[in-house]
This record gives C-alpha cells, sequence and structure tokens, in this order.
C-alpha cells in the first residue's frame, strides 16, 4: 500500500509497452548492432544508419503517437 501522497506507485521492471527489456538492455542490443554494422560494412555504415534513422523520425506517424502518450502522461500528471 502507498502512502496517501505517493500517487506514482513504483514502476514495473522492463519498458512499458515492452515487458521484459529495460533500457540497459535495448543500450546493450543497440551498441552491439552498432558494433555488428560497423565490422561488417566498415564505415560506410555510418550514414546508412543515419539515413534509417533520419527516414524513421521524419515520418509523422512515428513521432505524433508517442508524443501524444507523452501528452497524455502530462496532462495525467497536472
Amino acid at each position: 500500500m502507498t502512502p496517501a501522497g505517493d500517487r506514482n506507485p513504483a514502476p514495473a521492471p522492463g519498458a512499458p509497452g515492452v515487458p521484459g527489456i529495460s533500457g540497459s538492455r535495448r543500450r546493450y542490443l543497440g551498441t552491439l548492432a552498432l558494433i555488428f554494422a560497423l565490422g561488417w560494412f566498415g564505415p560506410m555504415a555510418v550514414p546508412l544508419i543515419t539515413s534509417r534513422v533520419f527516414s524513421f523520425v521524419s515520418s509523422f506517424i512515428f513521432v505524433s503517437v508517442p508524443m501524444f502518450v507523452l501528452m497524455a502522461a502530462i496532462l495525467d500528471r497536472s
């Protein structure tokens, strides 16, 4: 039971929406993927990765959904 003033209980382990994968594990997998890409493709992996990330981020659908969830979380806490 949480105290009366604490409206936010301790978060469950794992990321929201992705059970079992925490932020540190995702960082580890991302770093491993980057090292693998650099080893496989050489220095040309950097423009390849940045162009894929830019194309993902420039899509309004993929950006608007997390922003909408963030707005809902901010409004919930206010």
